[in-house]
Parts: C-alpha cells; sequence; structure tokens
C-alpha cells in the first residue's frame, strides 16, 4: 500500500486541458510555422541580394584594372623602362587583393 503511493504521479495540467486548449496549442504550432516559413524566405531574399551585391562589386572593380592597365599601355608606351615597374607594381597588388579575397571567401567571411 505504501508503494502505491510513491508511484509516478501524473501532470495536474493534464487533467484540467480539454479539446479547446489542444486547438489553441495546434493553432500557436501553426502560426509559428508561418513565421518561421516567412523568415527564411526574407533571409533568402537578403542572401540573393547580398550575392547580388557583391558581383556588382567584382564586375567594377575589374572594369576599374582593366582600364587603368589599358592607359597605363596607352600613356608609356614608348618608355619601357617606366612601363616595367608599373605593370608589375600594378600585377603585385592585384595578386594581393585577388589572395585576399579568396582568403576571406575561404575562410566565410
Amino acid at each position: 500500500m505504501a508503494m502505491m503511493g510513491m508511484g509516478p504521479m501524473g501532470n495536474p495540467l493534464h487533467q484540467k486541458m480539454d479539446g479547446s486548449h489542444i486547438t489553441q496549442v495546434l493553432d500557436l504550432a501553426a502560426k509559428h510555422d508561418e513565421r518561421e516559413y516567412d523568415l527564411q524566405l526574407r533571409t533568402q531574399a537578403g542572401d540573393s541580394q547580398a550575392h547580388s551585391s557583391s558581383r556588382r562589386y567584382v564586375f567594377w572593380s575589374f572594369v576599374l584594372v582593366v582600364a587603368l592597365i589599358v592607359t597605363v599601355l596607352i600613356l608609356f608606351r614608348e618608355k619601357p623602362e617606366v612601363l616595367v615597374p608599373i605593370l608589375s607594381g600594378i600585377g603585385g597588388l592585384l595578386g594581393g587583393f585577388l589572395g585576399g579575397y579568396g582568403l576571406g571567401k575561404q575562410q566565410g567571411k
């Protein structure tokens, strides 16, 4: 007899729950799922916009570097003693930027 009194006790709220409570819980779960879905859509839209912005930045950087190289080639085509160090410097800067960009991509930044 004493052993029966020490058994696991049920949750007292279970006795008070009825069908309307279960309906409320299901409604709350459905609303939560809708909010999670909306949040996921907004996150994906933001990621897409960031990717598009990044692509534009890379494109305009490429155009700028090509324009710089063409300008230097046109201005100093008759002076190889000046042209070689300038192109070497531009190549070094370009290599450094590309290396840093690749390292940042690899580390996920």
